[in-house]
């Protein structure tokens, strides 16, 4: 059976104050009487997780919020074509300004930044795919 230590008297005493629960109690706060502010709480057992579920999780742990990473590379990198054919359309169309060309520039490069970390993210994935796979569940 697996067992938690609870450490629940110092906040109690903390919020009560601890002179006062000294006076009232007539005894010192000290490291012998920490001891005694310590259970012993039985932990559930784990519900046994199917291997799938198991790595899902675990993936989920090691690389957090990857999901929202990967629509905000879509969102800009969608953002920057948008903006990359307005600005062709205007340079084919000879209406563009002479501000038109940096600003090409700007939205190629965003959008080539956002396909290098869509990359870099599927990379970092596969590693550590490969590395959970390799490694038994303890």
């Amino acid at each position: 059976m697996l067992y938690q230590l609870s450490y629940i008297g110092k906040a109690f005493l903390s919020i009560a104050g601890i002179e006062a629960l000294e006076k009232r109690l007539n005894f010192k706060y000290d490291v012998s009487n920490l001891l005694l502010l310590v259970r012993v709480i039985p932990m559930p057992k784990p519900r046994s997780l199917s291997p799938e579920k198991y790595a899902h999780l675990q993936a989920e742990a090691k690389a957090p919020y990857r999901g929202l990473r990967r629509f905000i590379y879509v969102g800009f990198g969608a953002s920057g074509l948008i903006g990359a054919f307005i600005f062709v359309t205007q340079l084919a169309a000879g209406v563009a300004k002479p501000a038109a060309i940096p600003n090409l520039a700007l939205q190629c490069g965003l959008v080539a930044l956002m396909v290098w970390l869509w990359r870099y993210e599927n990379k970092v994935e596969q590693k550590q795919t490969r590395s959970s796979s390799q490694s038994p569940r303890s």
